[in-house]
């Protein structure tokens, strides 16, 4: 089976469109408020994303996983918040093994459609972090290693759908459509 894979906008409106079976919402330790894609997301969950954050029910320790179920605005059956760890941590390995770890949890569930969004890239800095050791971890190349990692989990998911809630996915379609390409992905493009 050869997947497709393709960037959606993850705005309100890309929301509405999506059809899938799993929203992966993918995130950095520590952050207090939703942003990019997991910011619409929780808008449409009347704050309910956040108030799991503030209440320490979801952190976004690396391999931390939670399942909750879709709702009308949302077009996925069941939505998943995925911790990725620390971003101070951030290297290539560290991040790639988080990107293992949620898609073992999607395939383990038996998603055939997903739809991923990576965590979005803050504006500053607050914590001081090495920013030449931190450019490795932006949304482009975060939607590339899930696509190879989950290529290497064989042929579960039928459809990924990387979602792009600024336009950064956009700037970076080139890139993204021929390392899908080159995994064997059929690119479907960017809706």
């Amino acid at each position: 089976m050869n997947g497709r894979a393709r960037i959606a906008s993850g705005d309100l409106r890309g929301l509405d469109a999506l059809e899938v079976d799993a929203l992966a919402l993918l995130f950095w330790e520590g952050r207090a408020q939703p942003l990019g894609v997991a910011g619409f997301v929780d808008w449409r969950l009347l704050g309910y994303v956040a108030r799991l954050i503030l209440g320490a029910h979801f952190l976004g320790a690396r391999g931390e996983a939670l399942l909750m179920p879709g709702t009308r605005g949302i077009g996925a059956r069941r939505i998943f918040l995925l911790g990725l760890g620390a971003r101070p941590d951030a290297t290539e390995a560290y991040v790639r093994a988080g990107l293992e770890q949620s898609c073992r949890v999607l395939a383990d569930a038996r998603a055939v459609s997903v739809a991923v969004a990576p965590p979005p890239v803050e504006e500053t800095n607050e914590a001081g972090e090495d920013a030449a050791r931190m450019a490795w971890a932006t949304p482009e190349k975060i939607s590339s290693t899930w696509l190879d990692v989950a290529r290497a989990e064989g042929d579960r998911f039928e459809d990924v759908v990387l979602l792009d809630a600024r336009g950064m996915l956009g700037a970076s379609e080139a890139v993204i459509a021929k390392t899908a390409k080159k995994l064997g992905w059929t690119w479907g493009g960017k809706r």
